[in-house]
């Protein structure tokens, strides 16, 4: 990490279907929404989850902050994925022993790579109340080799990556400036090849699980059905912003409801674990977000599923958009893509 005076940074959003960025101003009258762009790209740009020709997305980056005549070049990034291990665990604090010495070393029995071949952080969320010589820690682990190759993917696009999150906390940080008063939720994130999840108490993380899965599965249901249809079509056709004689409806609604079961079932499964293993009330709020959260089928059916409220997280609450030069309409469309690199926007330089 680096670090420097007080600056906003760049949202960058890195997915594997395209580019997401965000710039906001952070001012004593509150946070304004300069910029932001998402630039959609091939999906052989990535496989499994990885970069095939990193200079080619770095030009890719670095085309579309010179189109969006975005000039400050320090930026926020994140990594989600295999790649990056959350996970709450507990340690026996020693009077003769440090915190940090004590996470390291409780961390090996955890991360399920080499303890040589990652960067670890923490976070300290207190005492348990049943035992106040233990203590609760939010273990974040993350290979060093993807941490690289995107840093290294923004230094050949000519930007400097200052911080370097988890997408599942970029998204709690847009959540948490937007929904204040809520302090238990489920926050999930569906993106194109990924299903994030992340379960929040007391407005600390206390449970995530990813699943690979996401939006794109429906797209490629979609074109199963013509053979003519062209990618393009079936997003539009997928978002409900087009209908084409290439398909049918019912063919349309049919796949649909069979890809969005089968994420139904799996969050279900990942929220049932943590219920079985926490002392935990079931939330009652579920907040998508995410392409695929445009998807209306999936929010009913995931209500009906989990027995809760699902709600479509809008992270413009209170950003103020009046000069970004997108409307209400627009940025309604497509706010649930962003809230990764909104959350990002948020960060400064002086966050670690």
């Amino acid at each position: 990490m680096l670090f420097g005076r007080k600056n906003q940074l760049i949202g960058l959003d890195i997915g594997t279907s395209s580019l997401k960025i965000a710039e906001i101003h952070n001012t004593k009258k509150g946070l304004f929404l300069k910029k932001i762009a998402v630039e959609k790209f091939s999906p052989d740009v990535f496989s499994d989850g990885e970069p095939k020709d990193p200079q080619h997305l770095s030009s890719l980056i670095r085309d579309a902050f010179m189109r969006n005549k975005i000039g400050n070049k320090n930026v926020a990034m994140s990594i989600g994925g295999y790649s990056a291990i959350v996970k709450p665990i507990t340690i026996t604090a020693k009077e003769d022993q440090d915190i940090h010495n004590l996470v390291f070393e409780e961390a090996e029995h955890y991360i399920p790579f080499d303890i040589s071949e990652v960067s670890i952080d923490y976070q300290i969320m207190g005492e348990l109340d049943q035992n106040p010589n233990q203590l609760s820690v939010l273990l974040v682990a993350a290979k060093n080799d993807m941490i690289n190759k995107y840093v290294s993917i923004a230094e050949n696009a000519g930007l400097n990556p200052v911080v370097m999150d988890i997408d599942a906390f970029a998204v709690q940080n847009i959540f948490e400036i937007n929904e204040p008063d809520v302090e238990n939720a489920v926050l999930i994130n569906v993106g194109a090849n990924k299903i994030s999840l992340n379960v929040v108490n007391n407005r600390k993380s206390v449970f995530m699980r990813e699943v690979a899965m996401g939006s794109f599965e429906i797209t490629q249901a979609i074109m199963s059905l013509n053979s003519d249809l062209t990618l393009e079509e079936a997003e539009k056709i997928k978002a409900g912003s087009i209908a084409s004689d290439k398909v049918g409806r019912l063919d349309v609604e049919q796949a649909i409801a069979v890809v969005s079961k089968e994420w139904c079932v799996e969050i279900e499964r990942a929220l049932e674990f943590f219920y079985s293993n926490n002392q935990a009330q079931k939330v009652e709020k579920v907040y998508v977000c995410g392409g695929g959260s445009v998807i209306e089928k999936f929010r009913n059916d995931l209500s009906s599923y989990i027995e809760a409220e699902v709600i479509q997280l809008n992270p413009f609450q209170v950003i103020e958009t009046g000069k970004s030069g997108w409307s209400k309409d627009e940025l309604s469309a497509i706010g649930p893509e962003l809230c990764v690199a909104l959350g990002l926007g948020l960060r400064t330089m002086d966050d670690k």
